[in-house]
């Protein structure tokens, strides 16, 4: 198992750099110019000038991308060009906010999505799953930027119940911490739930006209106990598959979620990096995001191969080859 680990932490490697690469070259087609952002439309050339050579930016391109991934090979993210601090202390001090989003929102999206394909998958083609798979393909169609407009809408425009906006750190209010993160957990989490509902009914379906489960419910087991036992056991792999990919999607989706909720994490930070053509920043949000995606999926087939050992030998034998 450790070396199927270590062969693909050195297999994200490549693809790291290839993003990297996509990134920085699409960044830098991108029309407007950072020392423009800094000094406003009135500024004179020379200050313009004076300013890119002291950002770099009068450099070629593969110069500028060859010193930044040098610094980012030493754990130096790069400095942001409008605010003039290390990206690295930005990132640490925003970083708590989009992981305690992404995690709440993955609860959400775990418990909600399995329980409600559970009852699905368990009552096929009756009116209760009918019903959860009406609202489930509703949940996919509906964008996660719109349902949180409509939750503020609702629960704090309307009934005054949820605080619209902002963020209050858990350390000096808990539970206005916990109040200000359920609208933006929810629009993240319940897409995301759709999808894990969907699957594990569509798994549960499929198990369920398996020879063993008419096997056990023939030797008289209880429907609990060939839910719990045989039929959730085996649909597992695909729902924890399922789940790691929404993960990886979340800090994606977080850009939009935390936009509507000003949310001071690091999409947003990256948001208002795109209007201010703060290359470094973006460069460094778009590699994290990448990383946490790959990690995630790393994490789930390691979580895959415990409980199948089937996806064991196969990993054994890939990591050998």
């Amino acid at each position: 198992m450790l070396r199927y680990i270590t062969y693909r932490i050195l297999a994200m490697i490549p693809s790291l750099l290839i993003v990297s690469i996509v990134v920085f070259s699409l960044i830098h087609l991108v029309p407007g110019d950072p020392a423009q952002q800094y000094f406003g439309v009135s500024a004179k050339p020379e200050a313009l000038e004076a300013m890119r050579r002291e950002l770099g930016l009068d450099r070629p391109v593969h110069e500028q991308y060859l010193a930044w991934l040098w610094g980012l090979l030493h754990g130096d993210l790069g400095t942001s060009l409008i605010h003039r601090t290390p990206i690295t202390e930005m990132f640490a001090s925003r970083l708590p906010v989009t992981l305690q989003l992404v995690t709440f929102a993955m609860v959400i999206a775990v418990v909600l999505g399995v329980s409600a394909g559970i009852i699905s998958g368990t009552r096929q083609y009756s009116r209760l799953d009918f019903a959860i798979s009406v609202l489930g393909l509703t949940g996919i169609s509906l964008p996660n930027f719109w349902l949180g407009t409509m939750l503020a809408l609702v629960f704090s425009v309307k009934l005054g119940l949820l605080p619209f906006g902002g963020y209050v750190p858990f350390s000096e209010d808990p539970i206005a911490n916990i109040k200000s993160m359920i609208m933006p957990a929810l629009s993240l989490g319940l897409v995301s739930a759709s999808i894990i509902m969907r699957m594990t009914r569509s798994s549960l379906m499929d198990i369920s006209r398996r020879d063993y489960i008419r096997t056990a419910r023939a030797k008289g087991a209880s429907e609990n106990a060939v839910v719990s036992r045989h039929m959730l056991k085996n649909a597992v792999i695909p729902i924890t598959t399922v789940a790691g990919m929404e993960a990886g999607y979340m800090f994606g989706g977080a850009f939009l979620v935390e936009a509507v909720f000003y949310l001071p994490g690091i999409p947003t930070y990256a948001l208002a990096a795109v209007l201010q053509r703060d290359y470094p920043v973006l460069q460094a949000a778009t590699l994290l995001i990448a990383i946490a995606f790959m990690s995630i999926n790393l994490f789930v087939d390691v979580l895959n191969a415990y409980i199948d050992p089937r996806q064991r030998e196969s990993m054994a034998r890939l990591a050998s080859s």
